[in-house]
């Protein structure tokens, strides 16, 4: 990885977060390395998961989002008919 070399914990967390499905992204923040750098690793140790996988878990990812933007309006809407039913 560039010119930073990895140690032995690094790839047992980059093996680790590999197999709890967290895309390169993900993998790169919690390690503080770029993006580029842990698929590179990950490609170099047969940690790499297919594209779809990838994919999969984003879509994954933006559903729970949706699903708490969802719940977030609901309680703004409950929190604004209470504050008028109180005025």
């Amino acid at each position: 990885m560039g010119g930073k070399r990895s140690s032995k914990q690094e790839i047992t967390q980059l093996e680790a977060l590999t197999k709890e499905g967290l895309t390169c992204r993900e993998i790169a923040e919690r390690l503080g390395r770029s993006e580029a750098a842990i698929r590179n690793l990950r490609y170099k140790k047969h940690l790499v998961a297919r594209a779809e996988d990838e994919t999969e878990a984003l879509f994954q990812q933006r559903e729970e989002l949706t699903n708490l933007v969802k719940s977030l309006q609901e309680q703004k809407t409950a929190l604004v008919f209470e504050v008028k039913r109180q005025a």
